[in-house]
């Protein structure tokens, strides 16, 4: 048996899997990311080599689907950020309000 991609399979995925023609057995050439892309086709076709006599070689096609699973790749940024928070105290013997502000740190986790 031999393998090979077939139609725009083999323009298009080539450089991201292999095809091993003797096994059938699909490799990738380098990490998928699903960022990038999350769903591949594949077209493979498996042709026999033709019998002892001379005779017509036999073909068949597959397709093969490849769903690429999200996992948590990138490091999270991290942002601090200085926040203000005014505080009005007054009192009710007709002082005017004063206005005090307190610092308070916000930390955010963006992934």
């Amino acid at each position: 048996m031999r393998y090979v991609f077939v139609g725009r399979s083999l323009a298009e995925h080539s450089e991201i899997f292999r095809l091993d023609a003797d096994t059938g057995i699909v490799t990738i050439r380098r990490p998928l990311d699903f960022e990038v892309r999350q769903f591949y086709r594949l077209f493979i076709a498996a042709s026999d080599l033709g019998d002892v006599y001379g005779g017509a070689r036999m073909t068949s096609h597959a397709l093969v689907e490849i769903t690429v699973i999200d996992i948590n790749d990138n490091a999270p940024v991290i942002c601090l950020q200085q926040a203000s928070v005014a505080n009005q105290t007054g009192s009710s013997q007709g002082n005017p309000a004063v206005v005090g502000f307190a610092s308070k740190t916000v930390l955010c986790l963006i992934a």
